[in-house]
C-alpha cells in the first residue's frame, strides 16, 4: 500500500498514486505534543498540498507501538491527571487514545468527504481484554471496527465503562463459546438483521437492555 509521508520533517512529494493510501503523520517520531496547535496546523497545511482521490480508502494512522508512546512529557504533566479525574478507571493507553482520536477528528475534514478514512490497530503487546477496551469501536468515531463474522456475537460493554474487569468478562465468554465476533452495545440495532444470537455479560447499560428486548421480539436469542 503506498504511503504518503506527511511527517513534519518530510519533503512533500505531490504525486498521489492510485488505490488505497496510507498517510504517515509522524505522530510517534515528532517531539510536538498532539495537543500543540503547531502540530495540527502544520499537518493541515501539508494535507492541503495534495489533490486527494475521492472515494478511496485512506488509512490515517497505523499503530506501530503502544499508544501511550504518543504522549509527550507536557501532556503527561499538564493533562493526564485532569483527564484521569474524569476517567478514574482509565490509564495512559486510554488517555493516548482519546488524544489521538481528538487529533484525527480535527484533521478528518481536510480529506475528501467521500473518502473512507480508517486506522489500523495492533493487538500485539496487549492482553485480549486490554485491547478490546482500547479498540472499542464507539471510541474511534467510525475509524475502526472490530470484526463481526458469523451469526453469533458478544456484546461489548458501553464505551464509558472503562473497567478492565468488564472486558475480562467478555474475554471469558469469548473463550467459553469459541467466539471472536463483537458488537458495541451502542450499535446493536444496526446489526439485528445480521445476527441470530447475542451473548451478554452483566456489564450492560439499561439502554442496551431495552435494545436486547427489541432483538428478542424480532426472534433473536439473547444469552446472559
Amino acid at each position: 500500500m503506498p504511503i504518503i509521508d506527511l511527517s513534519l520533517t518530510s519533503n512533500l512529494n505531490k504525486e498521489i498514486p492510485n488505490g488505497p493510501l496510507e498517510v504517515n503523520l509522524g505522530l510517534y517520531e515528532e517531539d510536538l505534543a498532539l495537543s500543540d496547535p503547531m502540530r495540527f496546523h502544520a499537518l493541515q497545511r501539508a494535507i492541503d498540498q495534495y489533490q486527494w482521490p475521492t472515494k478511496e480508502e485512506i488509512i490515517l494512522f497505523r499503530q506501530k507501538a503502544p499508544l501511550k508512546n504518543l504522549i509527550r512529557p507536557k501532556e503527561r504533566l499538564e493533562r493526564f491527571e485532569e483527564w484521569q479525574s474524569d476517567h478514574p478507571e482509565g490509564d495512559e493507553e486510554l488517555f493516548a487514545r482519546d488524544l489521538l482520536v481528538h487529533f484525527l477528528e480535527l484533521l478528518m475534514p481536510s480529506f475528501p468527504e467521500e473518502s473512507k478514512l480508517s486506522v489500523i490497530l495492533e493487538p500485539k503487546g496487549y492482553d485480549k481484554a486490554t485491547f478490546l477496551r482500547l479498540a472499542h469501536p464507539t471510541s474511534w468515531i467510525g475509524l475502526y471496527n472490530l470484526k463481526k463474522e458469523g451469526r453469533e456475537v458478544i456484546l461489548l460493554p458501553p464505551v464509558d465503562d472503562q473497567r478492565l474487569s468488564s472486558y475480562e468478562k467478555v474475554v471469558a465468554l469469548a473463550e467459553q463459546f469459541s467466539l471472536d465476533s463483537y458488537v458495541p452495545e451502542e450499535n446493536l440495532p444496526l446489526y439485528w438483521s445480521e445476527i441470530d444470537r447475542i451473548y451478554v455479560t452483566y456489564s450492560v447499560s439499561n439502554k442496551a437492555i431495552r435494545s436486547l428486548k427489541g432483538f428478542e421480539a424480532a426472534q433473536g436469542e439473547v444469552i446472559f
